[in-house]
């Protein structure tokens, strides 16, 4: 490696000035370690909103299974563009018995018929003496 240095002074100028010419640089050196973490620099500035994302599609599908209650979601699109596919299993109930009526339930009309029957029944009070 060769360094050269002029220093030049002009007869007028009260500043030296120096002039530094590097001729004929050698190979480079190894690198050194890696030195300690700076610190932590100021905030930036708030950058512009960004473009709000939509939804594009969105659909659901349900099997005919029944047992433990499941969705799956499936996204798909991009990121400003997004899709969704929910697939839901295991919501159809265990077969049950069926209702009698009668025994299980009772008609708004079956039960005013009820009711008319009873009144129908009871005594006026007419034979009773108090």
């Amino acid at each position: 490696m060769t360094t050269k240095m002029d220093v030049r002074v002009p007869p007028r100028d009260p500043c030296p000035q120096i002039n530094v010419t590097i001729a004929g640089a050698g190979s480079p050196g190894k690198d050194g370690a890696q030195g300690p973490q700076g610190p932590t620099g100021e905030t930036g500035p708030q950058g512009e909103p960004g473009e709000a994302a939509t939804i594009s599609n969105v659909t659901a599908s349900v099997d005919d299974t029944s047992g433990d209650p499941e969705v799956v979601v499936a996204m798909g699109g991009t990121a400003q563009e997004r899709s969704f596919a929910f697939a839901f299993s295991g919501l159809k109930g265990e077969n049950g018995k069926t209702p009698v009526k009668g025994v299980d339930y009772w008609t708004p009309e079956d039960q005013q018929s009820i009711v008319d029957q009873v009144l129908q029944d009871l005594p006026n009070g007419d034979e009773v003496e108090y």
